[in-house]
C-alpha cells in the first residue's frame, strides 16, 4: 500500500544519508591526513632550512679555524726545524771549540816535553808527551818525540820502535827524520830500526 511504500522510501533515503555522512567523514579524514602530512613536510623543510642557516656559518668558522691551525702547525714545524738546525750548529761549534781547546793544551804539553827533552830530562819529557797524546792521539810529532825520549832514556827497544812506527803511520816524513836523527844514535845499528826508517839492513864495515 501507499504508506508502506512511503516508509520504504524514507528508510532508503535515511540509509543514503548515513552512507553520505560516512563517505563525507572518510573523505574529510583523508583530506585532514593529507593536510597534516603536507604541513609536517613543510615544518621539517623549514626546520632543516633554519638549521642549515645556523650550522653553515658554524661549519665555515670551524673550517677557517682548522685551516688557521694547519698554517700555525706548518709555521711551528718550520720553527722546530730551524731550532733543530741551530742546535746542531751550536753543538758543532761547541765540539770544535772543545777540540781546539784540547789541541791547544796538547800543543802546550808537547812544547813542555820538547823543552824537557832538550834540557836532558827524557823521563819528564815522556810524562809530558803522555799528557799530550791523551788530548791529541793523532799527532805524529808527539809520538816521534816520545820515541826519541825512549831511545835517550834507554827504554825497551820494542816500545821505542812502536812509537816511531806509530809516528810514521801518521806522517811518512817521520821516517826520513829518524834516519838521520842523533837521538836514535843508540839504536841506529839495530836491524829492525834500520828497516823501519828505510836504511840498509846491514852496515858496510869501514874499509
Amino acid at each position: 500500500d501507499m504508506n508502506q511504500m512511503f516508509s520504504n522510501q524514507l528508510n532508503f533515503i535515511s540509509v543514503l544519508l548515513k552512507m553520505s555522512l560516512i563517505v563525507t567523514g572518510f573523505v574529510g579524514f583523508l583530506l585532514i591526513f593529507y593536510s597534516y602530512a603536507n604541513i609536517k613536510k613543510m615544518i621539517e623543510s623549514r626546520v632543516l632550512l633554519e638549521t642549515n642557516k645556523i650550522i653553515e656559518p658554524i661549519q665555515k668558522e670551524q673550517a677557517d679555524v682548522l685551516e688557521e691551525q694547519k698554517e700555525q702547525t706548518k709555521d711551528l714545524n718550520k720553527l722546530r726545524k730551524k731550532y733543530g738546525e741551530l742546535i746542531e750548529k751550536l753543538e758543532a761549534q761547541r765540539a770544535h771549540l772543545i777540540e781546539h781547546d784540547m789541541w791547544i793544551q796538547a800543543a802546550r804539553y808537547r812544547s813542555e816535553g820538547n823543552k824537557q827533552l832538550s834540557e836532558g830530562n827524557p823521563e819528564k819529557a815522556i810524562k809530558s808527551y803522555d799528557k799530550a797524546i791523551k788530548l791529541d792521539p793523532n799527532d805524529p810529532e808527539t809520538y816521534y818525540n816520545k820515541a826519541c825520549a825512549y831511545a835517550l832514556s834507554g827504554k825497551l827497544l820494542s816500545e821505542t820502535l812502536f812509537l816511531l812506527e806509530k809516528s810514521i803511520s801518521l806522517d811518512n816524513n817521520s821516517k826520513d827524520f829518524a834516519s838521520t836523527d842523533k837521538d836514535f844514535a843508540s839504536i841506529k845499528d839495530n836491524p829492525e830500526f834500520r828497516k823501519l826508517v828505510g836504511l840498509p839492513r846491514w852496515i858496510m864495515p869501514p874499509v
